[in-house]
């Protein structure tokens, strides 16, 4: 009976030992995923947090631009067509150069001595046109600044 005894010993310890392993193996099972949800968990509220961050305030520019062309070239656009390109250019540099902000152009200029009809419509939404009073073409900047 002893022999047999022993063998029955063996078999409930083998099943013993096999139970222990698996309990372990599962805890650190566990463990190991309960730790790489919370790695994974940092990483989704670092995310999101980027997206609540407060948007930076937009730099706000003004720029102005003095322009005046003859009475025949504001009248005919073929005979204006290179100071229509010159103004087409430096529209779309500023909108360029200052995409990063709210950009305000004003095209500050004379009565009927202005191209600004000629431009791409694109271009006549974001400018707004400043005629001031008949002046020497030479003065004008000079009265707009007062």
């Amino acid at each position: 009976m002893s022999a047999e005894h022993n063998t029955r010993r063996k078999v409930m310890h083998f099943i013993f030992l096999q139970m222990a392993l698996l309990q372990e193996i599962s805890r650190v099972a566990t463990r190991y995923t309960k730790l790489m949800f919370f790695y994974q968990i940092n990483r989704i509220i670092n995310l999101f947090k980027e997206i609540e961050a407060p948007k930076k305030e937009r730099p706000k520019v003004f720029a102005a631009v003095e322009h005046i062309t003859s009475v025949e070239e504001s009248n005919n656009p073929e005979k204006g067509a290179a100071k229509i390109e010159r103004l087409r250019h430096t529209i779309d540099g500023l909108l360029t150069s200052f995409a990063h902000g709210d950009l305000t152009i004003t095209i500050q200029t004379l009565p009927n001595r202005h191209i600004t009809a000629y431009l791409p419509e694109y271009q006549i939404k974001c400018i707004q046109i400043q005629e001031g009073p008949e002046c020497d073409p030479m003065f004008v900047e000079f009265r707009f600044q007062e």
